[in-house]
């Protein structure tokens, strides 16, 4: 069986690390070969400006299978060299379309294109990003959705 490749929004971790034993959970359906959850360069800028060092060092231990480039290079934002050239569109998804006028919400546009590209579905609890993607074709899961399906998951080992 092949892993549901899941894109973890930044505003996730901190639903992740406040339910007990979840990271352990994670692991180990990463482990499994059950759960990938891929995440961006974005996701780890943004946990990088966590201004209390204690609590950057918990959102850090939430697990991650592996690092996408992601599907936009915004200049100003992007990483050079973890980000692809390119990529504004995935399908009827577009950077204009998701991050508008606003420079706050470049990028949630950025994980939602690499979500697009990378993954089986987005969790996230940015309610503008959830309204935006209702109708497209990617997934998009509350933190409910995905710890619902992470303990569905996990009791089929049990």
């Amino acid at each position: 069986m092949k892993p549901k490749r899941v894109m973890i929004d930044s505003n996730v971790y901190d639903e992740i690390v406040a339910v007990p034993g979840l990271t352990s959970t994670l692991r180990r359906l990463i482990h499994e070969g059950d759960l990938e959850l891929v995440v961006c360069h974005v996701q780890e800028d943004e946990i990088q400006r966590t201004p209390d060092p204690a609590w950057r060092e918990t959102l850090e231990s939430v697990p991650v299978s592996r690092e996408v480039p992601s599907a936009v290079f915004v200049l100003g934002w992007s990483r050079l060299g973890r980000a692809r050239l390119g990529g504004e569109q995935q399908g009827d998804l577009s950077y204009e379309g998701l991050a508008g006028p606003n420079r706050r919400n470049v990028g949630d546009a950025l994980i939602a294109l690499t979500a697009a590209n990378e993954a089986d579905a987005l969790v996230t609890q940015e309610h503008r990003l959830q309204s935006q993607l209702a109708s497209k074709p990617l997934p998009v899961w509350t933190f409910d959705d995905f710890h619902k399906w992470v303990v569905s998951t996990d009791g089929h080992h049990g």
